[in-house]
């Protein structure tokens, strides 16, 4: 678990906490169920869908998705709303934030979906290729750490990615990241498992709307 925070924090600088399972209250009295930005996509806790990426996901047995609720505990940290406001508006404003979050309850292996604004982080709207390039330079130099281009096959179509295996000998951790852009927005499906390399089976789980 620790290298697994080390590997989000050195990656996305993302504020992780734990989450409490509780419902999330922002300042303003909301929780997430109220969430009605476009952005954000539909989660009953058994399956997850995205209408403006099209993409949608239903894990197997044995895996916890996180519901609304769940999320929101998950983004408040990243989002900080401000007094009065909403919890949609503040996702709307979002640099990035969790759309998707599941867990396999035997092994703690995870499988999330991040939104990112890239129009407040760049220059310009990069290409999935372009981003994918930026996060394999970032963690060039890094001991015990290979990281290398991926593709990801997901119903016929193929999405640019990458694999990060970190650490050594038989306590290995795969991390995969799939990128899908649209507009100014780009959504990343993050794989990460410590007891072996997964992600066929589980991009199966994934479907395009």
């Amino acid at each position: 678990m620790k290298k697994r925070l080390l590997f989000v924090a050195l990656v996305f600088g993302l504020l992780l906490t734990a989450c409490n399972r509780t419902p999330a209250e922002t300042p303003n009295g909301d929780t997430a169920t109220t969430t009605t930005a476009p952005l954000v996509g539909e989660n009953d806790g058994v399956t997850y869908k995205n209408a403006h990426f099209g993409i949608a996901f239903a894990p197997a047995d044995g895996w916890d998705l996180f519901d609304a609720d769940e999320i929101a505990d998950r983004n408040l940290p990243i989002l900080a709303i401000d007094e009065g406001e909403n919890y949609a508006d503040a996702v709307n404003r979002a640099k990035e934030f969790y759309d998707m979050y599941a867990v396999q309850e035997s092994t703690g292996n995870t499988i999330a979906v991040r939104v990112e604004n890239m129009a407040t982080m760049y220059e310009s709207v990069l290409t999935a290729e372009e981003y994918r390039n930026i996060q394999l330079s970032m963690l060039e130099g890094i001991p015990s750490l290979v990281a290398e281009p991926f593709t990801a096959t997901v119903d016929g179509k193929e999405f640019p990615g990458m694999k990060v295996l970190w650490g050594e000998g038989d306590d290995v951790q795969t991390d995969v990241s799939v990128y899908v852009i649209k507009d100014t927005y780009m959504l990343s499906i993050d794989l990460s498992s410590t007891d072996g390399d997964h992600t066929a089976d589980w991009l199966s789980w994934f479907d395009l709307l």
